[in-house]
């Protein structure tokens, strides 16, 4: 039980963090669930971007699938985040450099040294 409720609390905090126009209203009301599994998801964006790939296209061939609503709904938090996620690589500059220390718009070195 406290895991069940740890989790929850994890989707209400990340609800309560997104802008009004897109606290799943629809998702929350009819698949609690599924915002449970966003809100497990939400700080990895590889698992995060899985997820709602599961999500929105169905794979197995035999699935029901969410209401129109939810799609909206699902489609524009994706959206949202590949956003926030890109706009949080541009405030990083630092996190574009690669293991060798290589530049690759400038496709040079740079020293990790001071001359």
């Amino acid at each position: 039980m406290i895991l069940q409720s740890s989790t929850h609390s994890r989707a209400e905090r990340l609800i309560a963090s997104l802008p009004y126009a897109l606290r799943l209203p629809a998702t929350r009301k009819g698949f609690p669930h599924v915002v449970e599994r966003i809100a497990q998801e939400w700080e990895v964006p590889r698992r995060f971007l899985a997820l709602m790939d599961e999500l929105l296209i169905d794979g197995r061939g035999n699935r029901e699938g969410f209401p129109f609503d939810c799609i909206l709904e699902l489609t524009a938090l994706r959206d949202y985040y590949l956003k926030q996620m890109r706009a949080g690589l541009r405030e990083r500059p630092a996190a574009r450099t690669s293991a060798w220390g290589a530049d690759p718009e400038s496709g040079g070195m740079r020293s990790r040294f001071p001359l």
